[in-house]
């Protein structure tokens, strides 16, 4: 999952370290338990008839490309998945350590077919193994915190070792392990920890470590066991579906986190502040922005997070639906240790009901004036931060269900009294979601043409059309894209820029085209109080109109606008072969894709002259250079010059925008068709 970032290594995340991986069968291995350390409980025999449904419907069901080439990067050994999903930054397990695992790679990466899973035993053992390590080396890492640290040294710190060799001795594992503790300790200083603020935080996140490896998240041996399988189970899925994933069902005695409501925040780890990579469930807040301090309500004391784990944070975001959280954020363009100035943000808590249900922030719309006197344009923005509806809602027959395209119609015919000279859609960041909903909104702006076509595993080809229609806006229409827009989102894309019906502006998009949907595994339990828990797997695979695949490789824009550099770049390493599939008919529009072109060059020349967009450059360069980079200095006062040396921040991402918008009062000064309008 990272590719040119800052690893997440045992001790910055627990749950990355033990989230996603599968594991062989049981051979005697000499490794020594720590006395403190309770082994996980050994599987069920409820949980292997778990994994054998598990297994067999992702094998009935699950979409194999027509080419039957292996989906490049999803890797076809289950045992790598769940050793690289245990150790990804390879500081616990030791070269023989890998080498005994390997009488087990037989059992691990067998198909599951029959009704005794001995996978779950091989993986237990290897477990076993992770824990000890865990317990051993975090309380080494204890150790070296509370001892002399060296921060004005010389040497540097491998970040990113998900290819590099695994330690062959205890005394190189100390060494890459003190490495690790003195960077957490200069990357919380550069975060805004004052000097003795480090310590405790460090203190805190290295004893998590430490008593998950001792009993789990849960603190028990059935807990531990527990996190074992579905790390496992996850690691077969994702062996055979590169954008699969298992659920597991709430844990017994367990309150299910599903009862408290959150914000619906997706979050990373970024120099030791937790930056928000996406945020369907609000557009207050901004991808990229980080999150430094959270409240309870509008008024209550603020609790500093700054070196918390994603899962910590989270919990002090959760609480009963409709009461409110507030979030001190920094501006993504806020230089390192500068956690002043921020400003609060404060939201109301909804029922965790995910995307498919409508749970998430309705779009909404501004007029923006680019130009001056004659020259001047109105471009109304709407923003989309993703393709909801209630699907339950809706089978019931309920006329009021959450609808994106319904929410976006009613929007754009509210703007009419404006009179916008231009529409722009903003689906930075925007995930996907309801392909109903994709088709739906490509027919208000392209009534009764193909949208994309569908490619299941028998080969065969579905094509989506928009409903027949008059288009509710049919002037001149822009699409923004970001690293984040993905899915649903470059299916509406790559639909409305093959038909020639807008401009796509802004950057290459993710490049994942699955279609997929949710198993519920617990029609399978014996009992209706027993729970399998959940199954997400790919069923098709979307194509654009004209044949082509965007799986790996995105959208391209019409006209490039670099913005904010995506933290998971190379999370869709795991692709399906992209392939091409046979062209629909259909007729290009001649209007906006005719101007491309010319738009493009005049972007370039205006942006070539404006200092604001030159430095937002140079600052998008600076990042992707830091974020490719595989070492960093381990001196404190080095790394705090490199820093500084960087310059004033720009803000990325307001300036993509205003550049769009001029992008599109160009195309509106140019569009030959003056009947424009909302109806």
């Amino acid at each position: 999952m990272k590719n040119g970032f800052r690893q997440r290594h045992p001790l910055r995340a627990l749950a990355a370290a033990v989230l996603f991986a599968v594991l062989p069968a049981a051979v005697p291995l000499t490794v020594a338990a720590a006395p403190d350390v309770a082994p996980a409980a050994r599987p069920t025999a409820q949980q292997a008839d778990i994994l054998l449904w598990t297994a067999r419907v992702l094998e009935r069901y699950r979409y194999k490309p027509a080419s039957n080439a292996p989906a490049a990067g999803a890797g076809t050994s289950v045992q790598d998945a769940y050793l690289k999903s245990l150790d990804p930054a390879r500081l616990l397990f030791t070269e023989a350590d890998a080498a005994s695992f390997e009488a087990l790679r037989p059992v691990l990466d067998k198909n599951l077919g029959e009704a005794e899973a001995p996978q779950l035993a091989a993986a237990h053992t290897i477990f076993s193994v992770w824990q000890a390590r865990q317990a051993a080396w975090t309380r080494f890492a204890l150790e070296v915190l509370h001892g002399p640290l060296d921060l004005d040294g010389g040497g540097q710190v491998e970040l990113v070792r998900t290819q590099a060799p695994r330690p062959a001795s205890e005394a190189a594992q100390q060494a890459l392990w003190r490495q690790r503790v003195i960077d957490d300790v200069i990357s919380l200083r550069l975060a805004g920890c004052s000097e003795n603020q480090v310590l405790p935080v460090l203190e805190r996140r290295y004893r998590k470590a430490l008593a998950y490896a001792q009993g789990g998240a849960a603190g028990s041996a059935q807990a531990a066991g527990a996190d074992m399988v579905e790390i496992y189970m996850n690691a077969y899925v994702s062996a055979r579906d590169p954008h699969g994933r298992y659920f597991a069902p709430p844990r017994a005695g367990a309150q299910p986190r599903k009862a408290m409501a959150g914000i619906g925040l997706v979050l990373q780890m970024q120099d030791e502040l937790l930056t928000i990579v996406a945020s369907p469930g609000s557009l207050e807040l901004r991808p990229d922005e980080r999150i430094v301090g959270v409240a309870q309500g509008k008024d209550g004391a603020m609790t500093e997070v700054i070196g918390w784990s994603a899962d910590d944070v989270g919990d002090l975001m959760r609480g009963d639906a409709g009461t409110a959280v507030t979030l001190a954020v920094l501006a993504p363009e806020a230089p390192p240790g500068a956690v002043q100035p921020v400003r609060r943000v404060t939201l109301v808590r909804a029922p965790d009901q995910g995307q498919e249900k409508g749970a998430t922030a309705a779009p909404r719309t501004r007029i923006e004036t680019v130009g001056q006197g004659a020259a001047a344009r109105r471009i109304g923005v709407i923003e989309i931060a993703a393709f909801y509806q209630d699907y339950e809602a809706r089978r019931q027959g309920s006329a009021g269900y959450a609808s994106m395209s319904r929410d976006v119609a009613r929007l754009l015919k509210e703007m009419a009294p404006q009179h916008p000279d231009a529409v722009l859609l903003d689906l930075r960041g925007n995930g996907g979601g309801s392909l109903t909903e994709v088709t739906a909104l490509a027919g208000l702006f392209l009534p009764d043409v193909p949208v994309v076509q569908q490619r299941s595993s028998d080969g065969k080809l579905q094509v989506e059309r928009s409903a027949a229609g008059a288009a509710v806006w049919d002037g001149p229409l822009g699409v923004l894209l970001d690293q984040g827009s993905a899915a649903g989102t470059e299916i509406f894309a790559a639909a409305l820029q093959d038909h020639g019906r807008a401009l796509v502006l802004g950057d290459t998009s993710f490049g994942r085209s699955s279609i997929q949907t949710i198993v519920s595994m617990d029609r399978f339990a014996p009992r209706e109080d027993i729970r399998y828990g959940d199954l997400r797997l790919t069923v098709a695979q979307a194509f654009r109109v004209g044949g082509d695949s965007f799986e790996g490789r995105g959208v391209v824009p019409d006209i490039a606008i670099p913005g904010v550099p995506a933290y998971l770049p190379g999370a869709h390493l795991a692709v399906f072969p992209t392939g091409q599939v046979q062209a629909q008919a259909f007729s290009k529009r001649p209007g906006l894709a005719a101007l491309a072109p010319a738009l493009a060059a005049r972007h370039t020349a205006r942006t070539a002259a404006n200092p604001r967009y030159q430095a937002m450059l140079r600052q998008r360069a600076r990042l992707d250079a830091r974020r490719a980079s595989d070492t960093v200095t381990l001196n404190l006062a080095q790394r705090r010059r490199e820093a500084e040396a960087a310059g004033a921040p720009v803000d990325i991402r307001q300036v993509q925008l205003d550049a769009a918008l001029r992008a599109m009062g160009d195309a509106a000064g140019q569009w030959q068709q003056p009947s424009a309008s909302v109806k």
